[in-house]
């Protein structure tokens, strides 16, 4: 069987699986039960590819947001039912990831969509982790394979503490940015 056609299967089966589960706005942080709350604009929905005028890969298993302040974004990979791009949705933050794509330090956060018809009922990265490890699989292979063979590289999988904190360093250089002003 072609390794390829089995990553493609397992893709697909994965974006069926999340879709089933299925306006930037300011960064606002909340604490609903103990759980990291943030909005996040979605900029590219499960299902869509990055850019045709990159590395031709395959579509999506997740949607692809980000959160932002006036020059820096913070990408969110985001875990629940295909979104509409543009959209802006409220994700709890489950972790972190390091990413080295093509040369370059990247840092991702890892969320799930809070939206009443969400299936994945996670409480922590651990959980998501241990319960959902097919579906952390599948996010590593996209991102270790996106850019072609050797240009992307996951360097570590993160708590929510990690998380908050690169929250907290983006939101520090919001305000920073509006006392210069």
């Amino acid at each position: 069987m072609n390794i390829q056609y089995l990553f493609q299967v397992t893709l697909v089966a994965c974006m069926i699986l999340i879709s089933s589960c299925t306006q930037e706005k300011a960064l606002e942080i909340q604490n609903n039960d103990g759980k990291l709350v943030i909005n996040a604009s979605v900029d590219h929905p499960m299902g869509t590819t990055l850019d045709a005028n990159n590395y031709n890969f395959m579509p999506l298993p997740y949607n692809l947001g980000s959160i932002s302040n006036e020059d820096k974004k913070l990408p969110v990979i985001i875990l629940g039912p295909a979104s509409p791009k543009n959209s802006s949705i409220d994700i709890q933050v489950l972790g972190a990831l390091k990413v080295k794509e093509k040369g370059a330090i990247k840092y991702y956060l890892l969320g799930q969509s809070i939206q009443d018809n969400q299936t994945l009922e996670l409480e922590s990265f651990e959980q998501f982790a241990v319960q959902y490890s097919s579906i952390k699989s599948i996010i590593g292979l996209y991102l270790n394979n996106q850019y072609g063979l050797g240009q992307s590289e996951i360097i570590e999988w993160r708590d929510e503490a990690i998380a908050m904190k690169l929250i907290e360093k983006l939101t520090k250089s919001r305000s920073q940015d509006k006392t210069n002003n």
